[in-house]
């Protein structure tokens, strides 16, 4: 994770692929582009990758579920 845990600034670290509403029942991940679409109703990787558009998705997604996120990944009780 780019060094963040080691970063000691760093609280916590969600990955939101992690995430079981992220996934498919059987596991299996879901691309960022597909969750974006389904939850954000935006289209990303249309043509072009942008990494900045990626994090700006993600950010996104993790805003969307952010208290279930972090009660499942126990940063909060």
């Amino acid at each position: 994770m780019c060094g963040l845990k080691e970063w000691k600034g760093c609280k916590a670290v969600v990955d939101i692929s992690e995430f079981n509403e992220f996934q498919e029942k059987s596991g299996k991940l879901i691309s960022l582009k597909n969750l974006s679409l389904k939850y954000l109703g935006k289209k990303i990787q249309d043509g072009r990758h942008s990494s900045t558009e990626d994090a700006q998705a993600t950010m996104s997604l993790f805003l969307l579920k952010k208290k279930e996120m972090l009660k499942r990944f126990k940063v909060i009780v």
